[in-house]
């Protein structure tokens, strides 16, 4: 399991997505967090080479944000000189899961190439829970982790892809 969580850290982008789902990381106060900073890199680096793509931000307001994650995000894009026009906000979600749910309400998750931009330990993860919800033709955009927390991601990851696996095969046995 590991080795696939860690394969998952290097994943290849594919150029020409219609789409991109920045995954939600938590905001203190209306801050934006070094996590989601380095997703937030990682999409408008790949914005500014596919110029057709457009951006999900993806991220609802948890307990110590004044803002939602999907508002801090876009403005963080906006900023780093995103056209307003090519963002969307799903503001509603509090998981991985719900971030890929609410976001197919503006795409074609079952026709439409997708990349999901989240830091590389949660690549693999998120590319299993988007295949769950629907997603077709999709791809991970790995964005960099802090290094002096990778092991403590990783272990993190391997437990959380365990539960996910356990809770589908139970589902599976009814």
């Amino acid at each position: 399991m590991e080795i696939q969580i860690c394969k998952g850290m290097y994943s290849k982008a594919e150029d020409g997505a219609q789409w991109i789902i920045v995954l939600g990381a938590q905001v203190r106060g209306k801050k934006i967090t070094d996590s989601l900073r380095r997703r937030l890199d990682t999409a408008v680096c790949y914005l500014k080479k596919n110029k057709e793509t457009k951006v999900i931000v993806s991220g609802g307001q948890g307990a110590g944000e004044e803002i939602t994650e999907a508002e801090a995000m876009a403005e963080y894009l906006i900023k780093q000189g995103i056209s307003k026009d090519r963002i969307r906000m799903e503001d509603q979600s509090t998981s991985t899961r719900e971030n890929l749910r609410f976001s197919r309400k503006f795409l074609k998750a079952d026709q439409e190439t997708v990349g999901i931009v989240t830091n590389n330990f949660h690549s693999y993860r998120s590319k299993l829970l988007a295949k769950e919800e629907g997603y077709d033709h999709v791809f991970s955009l790995s964005a960099s982790s802090n290094y002096v927390f990778q092991l403590n991601y990783l272990v993190r990851e391997f437990f959380a892809v365990m539960a996910m696996k356990l809770r589908k095969s139970k589902i599976k046995e009814y």
